[in-house]
């Protein structure tokens, strides 16, 4: 499923429950219902390794193109980098390629992202800029505002794990 499509698929009952990076902003939460946080993520950027020393914060990206995931926080903070090309894509994935590639000089989205990213790929040509950090905000997951008896079982579950320290194990897993 697309990024964009994921409220859509709440709001129509396609789906019970989602999870992907969806920060809490007053605009999503008239629209659904958000569990308690189970991650608060930034805003960064991501560069290639080679421009490490170019690019630090995310003034140094005016006039720039920035790759960026369509709908997303790192899209809004994209478009108000003074002027950027904003480039947008279906998934974080294909801005990370064209990133490699050259196509932009960086991308921006949420550190949680960027950390599975190169945890997950081992990619030794990208660069996570944590220092970039802007909008930090919790993550949540979402139910359709009618599912509160789902919403109730999330955010038990949410609480069990953190306290039991399960929570800490998967974050390690897939984040370091």
């Amino acid at each position: 499923m697309q990024f964009d499509g994921i409220i859509p698929s709440i709001l129509y009952n396609t789906v019970d429950a989602a999870i992907s990076g969806l920060t809490k902003n007053p605009e999503r939460e008239k629209m659904v219902l958000f569990s308690d946080p189970y991650y608060v993520a930034g805003q960064n950027m991501m560069i290639r390794k080679a421009d490490e020393e170019k690019y630090k914060t995310l003034s140094d990206l005016e006039g720039l193109k920035i790759c960026v995931q369509i709908g997303s926080v790192g899209a809004e903070v994209a478009s108000e980098v003074e002027d950027a090309k904003v480039i947008n894509y279906n998934t974080m994935t294909e801005a990370y390629i064209e990133l490699g590639k050259g196509v932009c000089e960086a991308s921006i989205t949420g550190s949680h992202v960027n950390e599975y990213y190169l945890n997950q790929t081992k990619d030794t040509k990208l660069a996570h800029v944590a220092s970039s950090m802007v909008r930090a905000r919790d993550l949540g997951i979402i139910t359709n505002k009618s599912n509160t008896a789902l919403m109730d079982k999330i955010n038990h579950g949410l609480k069990n794990i953190k306290e039991n320290g399960q929570y800490d194990k998967i974050y390690a897993k897939w984040f370091k």
